[in-house]
């Protein structure tokens, strides 16, 4: 399951992620370049790199680049931050500043909206903020590994979204600007069951597929389904794939199973094979460590075991009901609470394979029938609301939250209808919410066993923007500073990106007095917590 190539983005904990070194190119496959003036733009050069050899990296060559103020823009793939715990974006970054005076800003900024707009991320550095080494007027390069810096970008602030990143440059013709192994790690939020009929596509939502060979794989069919009716399934088209003892995967989402009683896997599968001697297997492999190493299970047929009809030398697919079989895995070995299962089929050149309705769950399921669980801010307050029904035998809930989503306290317990309580509508008022903050169930029965609901997130919104007045202004202006309880950071550029004033202000001021000696022009203000939250302000000084 983990890609073995840089130069690629894949699906690793179910979530899509970013891993380049630029090995292969700039622009790598997937990404774009926005290069406005037709002149120096982002490109591959071979440098040193991060650790001391030499390599491939992005560059953009300010040293050849009279062009102060130019932006160019090196731009991601889409990333999938949906169903994530505290996705970040890490990538090296080597430059030296020509002089005091004249050097260059980067900064990323990002699309929720596949790329129709932009806004500004929390990162953004210009001059000796930016600088991995000192002043340079020699066109310089990175010479050694300690010529570059790894930084760090936060990207919880747009988990649950798809998003794309940009990374912007703004030339001043100074020296080059290098980065080189850009990397995001967004894992999985767990769920604690599965149930798929591929009517949406293969793969699902939250599922992968593997294809080393990058023949055919695991793919989406109109046939008939278990029920008699026609429908989509997940099938391998072995018939038109002579690739005997290639293996191909279809991934299942991280699952959290640690508080699930009996927990099993159940599925349809249609098999026929070609001929006693051309056949295929398929196994069902497992990894308790999100999906970096797996093991085999019990399940393993291959030929006539696997086998729902008789042989098929036709290029065979299920035409009735009795074509299919239901299959189950106990999974009581292997729960826990970073379960991930695989799919794995072994080619022989014989006949299609195809597998529907997977069900992971409990074969005793709670007493609890859990409807909706959601969660709002209200005021200074987060609120959370959830339904059940058929609350037999069912003891309480408790209420955990996590600021990260792997660790989790509790908050407190809400007694069942067991304990007096009538089945239905539940409400539980979190008095002293977080910035932002998880939110789940643990759902506990009469004889102590337990299990999870699905996860909340609640991102709080800070009780005031950011506002300058007047504005316009002669550059001495008045803040209305955002209403959080952190320090927070100042920084005033110019239109051509050069930062011309920083200042820290403590927590919970409201106004601030900016008195500055500033040119006539339009500039940007941001103001920033260290959590990765952020305002920006245009300001026209005259």
């Amino acid at each position: 399951m983990i890609c073995t190539c840089l130069a690629c983005f894949s699906l690793v904990g179910q979530t899509q992620q970013i891993s380049e070194d630029f090995g292969q190119g700039v622009p790598p496959s997937g990404w774009s370049i926005e290069n406005p003036d037709g002149s120096e733009g982002w490109e591959m050069t071979t440098t040193t790199q991060s650790d001391g050899t030499n390599g491939r990296v992005a560059r953009m060559d300010n040293y050849s680049y009279n062009a102060p103020g130019q932006e160019d823009r090196l731009i991601t793939p889409a990333l999938q931050l949906t169903r994530v715990l505290a996705p970040t974006l890490v990538f090296d970054v080597a430059y030296a500043p020509f002089s005091d005076t004249q050097f260059e800003r980067l900064y990323i900024d990002v699309s929720i909206d596949g790329g129709s707009t932009f806004s500004p991320t929390a990162y953004d550095k210009a001059g000796g903020e930016l600088a991995t080494t000192g002043n340079q007027a020699n066109g310089w390069g990175p010479r050694t590994a300690a010529d570059w810096r790894s930084d760090t970008l936060d990207l919880t602030p747009y988990a649950g979204e798809t998003i794309i990143l940009r990374f912007v440059q703004v030339a001043g013709y100074g020296n080059g600007l290098f980065i080189d192994n850009v990397m995001t790690n967004a894992p999985a939020v767990p769920l604690t069951s599965v149930d798929e009929d591929f009517e949406g596509g293969v793969p699902p939502a939250d599922w992968s597929v593997e294809n080393p060979d990058g023949l055919e794989g695991w793919e989406m069919t109109t046939t008939t389904q278990s029920d008699g009716t026609n429908g989509r399934v997940a099938r391998m088209d072995n018939y038109s794939y002579d690739a005997r003892g290639a293996k191909d995967y279809l991934i299942l989402p991280l699952l959290d199973l640690s508080g699930v009683a009996n927990p099993t896997m159940v599925f349809d599968v249609a098999y026929a094979p070609f001929s006693n001697s051309i056949f295929e297997r398929l196994q069902i492999e497992y990894s308790t460590d999100g999906g970096n190493n797996f093991l085999p299970t019990t399940y393993d047929k291959a030929g006539s075991e696997l086998a729902t009809t008789g042989n098929q030398t036709n290029g065979w697919g299920p035409q009735t009901a009795e074509d299919w079989r239901s299959d189950t895995l106990d999974l009581s070995p292997y729960a826990g609470p970073s379960l991930v299962l695989r799919f794995v089929q072994t080619n022989g050149y014989g006949n299609g394979l195809f597998i529907n309705d997977v069900l992971v769950n409990s074969l005793r399921a709670l007493p609890v029938e859990l409807l909706d669980f959601n969660g709002e801010r209200a005021g200074k307050r987060n609120t959370l609301h959830w339904l059940t029904d058929n609350e037999e035998a069912f003891s309480h809930f408790e209420v955990e939250r996590s600021s990260d989503g792997n660790t989790w306290q509790l908050l407190g317990a809400v007694a069942g209808a067991a304990e007096g309580r009538n089945a239905g509508q539940y409400d539980y008022v979190d008095d002293d919410p977080q910035s932002s903050a998880y939110y789940r169930l643990r759902m506990v029965d009469l004889d102590s066993s337990f299990a999870f609901s699905p996860v909340v997130y609640l991102e709080r919104e800070a009780a005031a923007e950011l506002r300058v007045f007047p504005n316009p202004n002669s550059g001495s202006f008045d803040l209305r500073l955002p209403e959080v309880s952190e320090p927070l950071s100042l920084a005033l550029y110019s239109a051509h990106g050069t930062r011309v004033s920083a200042q820290k202000i403590g927590a919970g001021t409201q106004n601030w007095l900016v008195k500055e000696t500033l040119k006539p022009g339009v500039y940007l203000l941001i103001v920033s917590t260290e959590d990765g939250r952020r305002w920006t302000e245009r300001v026209v000084v005259r």
